[in-house]
């Protein structure tokens, strides 16, 4: 009779080389790695308050050694006493007494980076130990960690087939490019759009790999060409799929076996790639929180910044009172994940009631795309957590000086949309007359610096031409639309004054059936200072 299975394990060396540098390295001690090579066979989280539990193979995240200084020396005493492979320990937390103990208990320190996720670090390291690719190819081992495009490619090779590599999203994440290989518009357009349109026969094929175990054929469908396709699990945990071109005959268990060969070692690659891009995820969260905080602009953020105008900042607030207190961490994720469908590299971060995202190099982003983005989010959110959301986006920013000018407007669109009836968003470009009106109603002058669009273009017109259209509307606002009594402050023909009329709303776009618009318009000429010849 058989005995219980063991518990799975990796050896350290295997744990740090599935994990890479970037999301942990080890804190070696006199420059010498222990000289046996230890199990690891999980990973378990020290709570200060109590004592290491023992756990013969374990690495000890020191989560509270930042919050009780002196408290990892003994952590570390206690982990060597019992059985421990290693602890992991911030940067930041790296003591020279604790590497001393670490020495004499010959427990191995491993360094993490300071915003890395301690969740997302123990998930990595079980996820890392649970997962053993033991029949797979040669041609598949020694690829760099997180490396996708080279799996790729190794598969393709030794499969003989075009491969894509997608996660549990339906994003294609990597994709194969042997020459000679073939393809189809299906993985054409899903490698141009980096995702598996949402189409009721794509649907349908991923509810069944989701479900499956082993390969799965599917057969030609809507132009497509026949596919086998394998699912890629850590565990029970899906986290993505290998597809490749089903080519027939004795061809098609060769591929299917590959696949499921290759789906251990593609399940280490997406868990690496995966924590590497929520770290850098989480970075450029904290570049943006930097560039919105208070006070001066760092000039590392801004010059990190300035390689991708032009920018686009959106805000989404919560629709009810501006100091509701709501936790916005799941909504955030949601809006995070929507951000990168329009750009990977895309930011997002949490300022007390307000989620901001910032969108790079956005000289393509349309209206349209932006409140698809937001109609999607305030549906997703209030789907999964209940909470409803407004927003608002600024234009097109050309300079990191103008992030905060530009977060400023979206605060006073917000401060704007508060008590109205419906979830909405604003553009602070398109709506700056009900922006200005919010500030007026606050007390604050429209100073000149602040003028609509609408009306700094005609200004610069009528100074760069002669002309006299700004003076034209003035009149006509002051005579409350009378072009009779226009044309007389302008002395001119009212056909004339009538004429400007037509033109200045065709050349600066003012809508002169806007009442808001129109008081904005009147004030800021007013203050100008113009007036009729």
């Amino acid at each position: 009779m058989n005995g219980p299975a063991s518990p799975p394990y990796v050896s350290l060396s295997e744990l740090l080389e599935r994990l890479g540098p970037l999301l942990m390295r080890a804190h070696n001690v006199g420059g010498d790695l222990p000289s046996v090579d230890p199990r690891v066979r999980a990973a378990v989280v020290w709570d200060p308050s109590e004592t290491v539990p023992p756990t013969k193979g374990g690495v000890l995240l020191l989560t509270g050694a930042s919050l009780m200084p002196g408290s990892a020396s003994s952590a570390i005493r206690e982990a060597a006493a019992s059985g421990y492979a290693a602890v992991v320990m911030k940067s930041r937390d790296l003591a020279e007494d604790a590497i001393d103990v670490s020495s004499a208990g010959e427990v191995q320190i491993l360094a993490a980076p300071n915003d890395a996720s301690w969740n997302s670090l123990h998930e990595l390291i079980n996820d890392a130990v649970s997962t053993t690719p033991e029949t797979a190819p040669a041609a598949l081992t020694g690829i760099a960690p997180g490396d996708l495009f080279s799996l790729a490619n190794a598969i393709a090779a030794v499969a003989g087939t075009a491969i894509t590599i997608e996660n549990v999203n339906r994003e294609v994440v990597a994709y194969s490019n042997i020459a000679d290989q073939g393809t189809d518009d299906s993985r054409r357009d899903a490698i141009l759009g980096r995702a598996v349109p949402d189409l009721p026969w794509y649907l349908a094929r991923y509810r069944a790999v989701a479900m499956a175990t082993q390969p799965i054929f599917f057969g030609q469908e809507n132009g497509a060409l026949d596919r086998v396709a394998m699912p890629v699990r850590v565990g029970s945990r899906l986290v993505g799929s290998l597809w490749a071109f089903d080519e027939g005959g004795t061809r098609s268990d060769d591929i299917a076996r590959v696949l499921a060969d290759a789906a251990p070692v593609t399940s280490l690659h997406l868990l690496h790639a995966d924590g590497a891009y929520n770290l850098q995820r989480h970075r450029r969260g904290e570049l943006l929180t930097a560039a919105l905080g208070s006070g001066p602009l760092d000039p590392g953020v801004a010059q990190t910044l300035a390689k991708h105008m032009p920018m686009v900042l959106i805000g989404l607030a919560h629709s009810g009172e501006t100091g509701t207190d709501i936790d916005l961490g799941r909504a955030a994720d949601i809006v995070a994940l929507n951000a990168e469908a329009i750009r990977r590299t895309a930011s997002c971060t949490v300022m007390g009631n307000r989620v901001f995202v910032l969108i790079p190099d956005a000289e393509q982003l349309t209206d349209e795309r932006i409140l698809s983005f937001l109609n999607s989010c305030q549906r997703a959110v209030a789907g999964a957590a209940g909470i409803h959301l407004r927003g608002a986006y600024s234009g097109l920013l050309n300079a990191v000086s103008d992030l905060k000018g530009a977060q400023t407007d979206i605060e006073t669109a917000f401060r704007f949309q508060t008590g109205k009836a419906s979830d909405g968003s604003l553009s602070v470009a398109k709506d700056r007359h009900r922006v200005l009106l919010q500030e007026l109603s606050e007390g604050t002058v429209a100073v000149p610096g602040r003028l609509l669009e609408s009306v700094q273009t005609m200004l610069d017109y009528d100074a760069d031409n002669g002309t006299e259209y700004a003076g034209t509307l003035l009149a006509y606002l002051n005579a409350f639309g009378d072009n009779r009594r226009a044309a007389e402050e302008m002395m001119v023909h009212e056909n004339s004054q009538r004429y400007r009329m037509r033109q200045l709303s065709k050349k600066f776009g003012i809508e002169m059936d806007n009442p808001e618009q129109r008081l904005i318009v009147w004030l800021q000429l007013h203050l100008q200072g113009r007036k009729g010849r």
